[in-house]
């Protein structure tokens, strides 16, 4: 995709998790959740990676962007 006269394109990650995120539904039965990273290394890890914008998307937490 490219950018129109004017207009500025930006990379964003809307859906990531952390270890703060709740148990994954679909895996319950392990008992493993849906990520095990550190926020501010997930965030590092976009910003390398050109993301502009993170979204944080934690299941039954908000421990993990706070």
């Amino acid at each position: 995709m490219f950018a129109q006269r004017g207009e500025t394109l930006i990379k964003a990650d809307l859906h990531v998790h952390t270890r703060y995120s709740g148990r994954a539904k679909h895996l319950r039965f392990l008992r493993c959740r849906d990520c095990y990273s550190d926020p501010v290394d997930l965030y590092r890890t976009a910003k390398r990676r050109g993301m502009d914008l993170v979204t944080i998307t934690d299941h039954d937490s908000l421990d993990g962007c706070l």
